[in-house]
């Protein structure tokens, strides 16, 4: 087995409390939406607040939840030009597009 580096236990780390972090927040998003509704259709008594803190706090977790897959690989990704296109064309279109986008002068 092989040892891994300090760097990547730190990482690694990182990521299992970034994953509680995503869970603790999740959980607390629903039970504040589940208060909310709770609140307003039963005690006829809406919360002013929890609406935009569950708005908040969904954004959170989408930003950290994109953040562990993206270190997981587990993005969705979308491949269809890299089946129908053979690889030396594909490289030649980003390259060009890269080379005309960052190379070029500006028009003032």
């Amino acid at each position: 087995m092989e040892k891994k580096g300090f760097i990547t236990r730190l990482g690694d780390t990182f990521c299992h409390v970034e994953k509680v972090i995503v869970c603790i927040t999740f959980i607390l998003m629903l039970a504040l939406l589940f208060i909310q509704v709770l609140c307003r259709y039963v005690f006829n008594l809406p919360l002013a607040w929890a609406e935009e803190a569950v708005r908040y706090v969904y954004i959170a977790v989408s930003f950290l939840g994109a953040a562990i897959a993206a270190r997981e690989g587990t993005h969705i990704k979308i491949d269809i030009l890299q089946c129908l296109i053979r690889i030396e064309v594909l490289a030649y279109i980003f390259n060009s597009q890269y080379f005309s986008f960052f190379h070029s002068k500006p028009l003032l």
